[in-house]
């Protein structure tokens, strides 16, 4: 029984001395003098005595994670890489914290094509990069059809464009990479207002009604969903392909509005199939299904509800809401 314990003791040791590795691969400009692709995985190491906590994925040519200690941490970039480097600071091979403007522990982050959005444990969030990702004006409640909505809370009209090319369009990405090459992305940094036309380089703080708690985040190529303790979602961004829920026509959301989720039948072929959200009994939970996970890909989104039901929405062309 002796040895037993000892053993057992021993094993829970074992365990706890166990450290949690992160490994990456792809396209990690930074960490490497060639700027050449990692093609096998290898280890990336965290200092300041800290720990890894999540790996939140990464953006063109940057990585992001979270720590143990509820800092959020990025690597990858490389000086002259543009928006890269402007998203995600001046960390190279070194994984280091990235700064907010808040002191409170992140929960959640995600990075998008050029852009990160985290969320802290207070239940606020932070969004930063492409300046399309980065909302411009206070929650707005209601939207329109047709390319347009209504006035928002600050009594301005928020015009959505009609037409717009997405990043993914090759002509689009070259004119970006064309007018960013015209200073140095060294520069740029130290003189934030020649980056302002593409990029928002100091994370916003993103307004939400009042009492609404985020507790988790996602980002597409050029959208943001959130989710809320409630169950419910926000979205906005770039919505071209419907995947922020409200159909192919609108093709830019500029501030965070209410994604209407799970209905049992579709309102149009752009539709996800979606409830309206945020029917609450008196107990403070969902009186119908409510929203559980939030996810994004480049183009497309995907919610799973807690009765379990996976729902897709966006461009689909290879299967991807199918």
């Amino acid at each position: 029984m002796e040895m037993n314990g000892s053993k057992r003791e021993e094993n829970e040791k074992m365990e706890e001395c166990k450290e949690t590795v992160v490994y990456m691969w792809g396209y990690l400009p930074g960490t490497s003098p060639e700027k050449s692709p990692i093609l096998s995985p290898i280890p990336a190491r965290l200092c300041g005595g800290d720990s890894w906590k999540d790996v939140c994925g990464g953006g063109c040519g940057f990585a992001l994670a979270t720590s143990e200690s509820g800092k959020l941490i990025t690597w990858g970039s490389a000086d002259d890489e543009g928006q890269s480097y402007l998203t995600s600071g001046k960390h190279g091979e070194t994984p280091e914290p990235f700064p907010l403007p808040t002191e409170a522990s992140v929960v959640k982050a995600a990075a998008g094509w050029a852009h990160c959005v985290s969320v802290t444990e207070a239940g606020e969030v932070y969004t930063w990069g492409w300046r399309e990702c980065v909302p411009s004006a206070k929650v707005t409640r209601d939207f329109g059809s047709a390319g347009s909505f209504q006035k928002d809370s600050t009594g301005k009209q928020s015009a959505l464009p009609t037409e717009q090319a997405p990043p993914s369009d090759k002509r689009a990405g070259e004119e970006v990479v064309k007018r960013r090459k015209t200073s140095s992305a060294r520069e740029e940094s130290e003189n934030p207002a020649s980056g302002d036309e593409f990029f928002t380089l100091s994370p916003c703080l993103v307004t939400l009604n009042p009492g609404v708690k985020i507790t988790k985040v996602a980002a597409g190529g050029r959208h943001t969903l959130i989710l809320s303790d409630m169950g419910q979602v926000w979205g906005w961004g770039y919505g071209g392909e419907g995947q922020l829920g409200l159909g192919s026509r609108i093709k830019m959301v500029p501030t965070p509005h209410l994604i209407p989720c799970l209905e049992h039948a579709a309102s149009g072929k752009d539709r996800p199939l979606l409830v309206r959200q945020g029917s609450v009994n008196s107990s403070g939970k969902a009186g119908r299904s409510y929203v559980k996970e939030i996810a994004c890909g480049g183009r497309h989104s995907a919610v799973v509800t807690d009765a379990g039901a996976l729902l897709t929405f966006g461009w689909g062309l290879y299967g991807q809401v199918e």
